[in-house]
């Protein structure tokens, strides 16, 4: 007799064909590395499947099994896996290098779009500013930062406007800097 629903360990050497023949429950963040995906991209799905009142272990076969431990059984992910759109909506950007020896308000007046991390001085806390993108419907055109992947980017002008209209001591900043 079989029990479909024991935990079980995926050898980290397996290929995917390997993967989707196994019965039992796994490990999320063993699965992905196998399918060269992030925990990240499924724990999202698993949200938002919630936040529609629907079942993300009927949907999915993905449980949020003993805080934050996610478990997955892999032939009802394996299901779900094949009709879920697997390339990136947003492609990082063609991002340019901010150059070197410039004023913080020198690198305001850039034009194009440039790795946040560049940026050494922000008129804002770099926790304020990530929880504006994470409210924002869309961050890159209010704001002018948005993240991709792991990586913030910063579109200069859309950025210097939103800061201009939203922080009020701005321009005395760029003044001063």
């Amino acid at each position: 007799m079989s029990r479909p629903y024991v935990f079980r360990e995926v050898n980290p050497e397996c290929d995917i064909e390997t993967l989707w023949a196994q019965t039992g429950l796994f490990s999320l963040k063993d699965v992905v590395k196998i399918l060269g995906t992030d925990t990240v991209i499924i724990r999202r799905q698993f949200a938002k499947l919630k936040h529609e009142g629907h079942d993300p272990w009927e949907s999915m076969g993905v449980s949020n099994w003993a805080a934050g431990t996610y478990v997955v059984d892999l032939q009802r992910f394996k299901k779900w896996w094949a009709s879920f759109p697997k390339k990136n909506p947003n492609p990082p950007p063609i991002a340019e290098e901010i150059p070197e020896g410039l004023s913080t308000s020198k690198i305001f007046d850039l034009g194009g779009v440039y790795p946040l991390k560049q940026i050494q001085s922000l008129p804002i806390p770099m926790r304020s500013l990530k929880n504006l993108i994470r409210k924002s419907e869309c961050p890159e055109k209010e704001i002018g930062v948005w993240c991709v992947g792991k990586k913030f980017y910063v579109r200069m002008p859309t950025f210097r406007a939103y800061l201009s209209q939203k922080v009020p001591y701005f321009d005395n900043f760029l003044s001063r800097n």
